[in-house]
């Protein structure tokens, strides 16, 4: 998996390729994703994580902010954005642009809110994000706390 990383904003790349590689949604996404390119997405200066997929699914483009690196939760963020390129790259998900462009705003916005919370009951069912806590963490089980990365 290449990774283009022009403005510096992932810590460390072996962050990414191990959320990839180890993505507990889906067996092999590593095979899905040939190419993550890391962009700066920031709105008046807040960072606003978020992830785009080509149609066939192998390239991906990755959303971070300035500040993304020093949060506590980086690595929590990958595996949830990481869901979403897991559901696309699976055909019975049913992922559907053409679905999704005939929505409204406020339709989209529903239906990215819940996807958002069925990524993040799935990675707390595997042990990977405590839904009981003011902000995302990992389990001891996995090894994944943030002060690891």
């Amino acid at each position: 998996m290449q990774i283009i990383d022009a403005n510096m904003l992932l810590p460390d790349k072996q962050v990414l390729q191990l959320v990839v590689q180890k993505h507990p949604l889906h067996t092999n996404l590593a095979g899905h994703v040939e190419t993550v390119e890391v962009f700066l997405s920031e709105r008046c200066e807040i960072p606003q994580e978020c992830i785009e997929v080509e149609a066939t699914g192998h390239k991906v483009r990755l959303g971070l902010g300035r500040s993304s690196k020093n949060k506590p939760n980086l690595r929590y963020i990958l595996y949830h954005e990481f869901g979403h390129v897991a559901d696309r790259s699976r055909l019975e998900f049913n992922y559907s642009e053409q679905l999704k462009s005939s929505l409204s705003d406020s339709e989209k916005m529903a239906v990215m809110e819940l996807w958002n919370l069925s990524i993040d009951t799935r990675l707390n069912m595997v042990g990977f994000f405590d839904l009981g806590t003011p902000r995302a963490c990992f389990s001891k089980k996995h090894g994944y706390l943030p002060s690891t990365m």
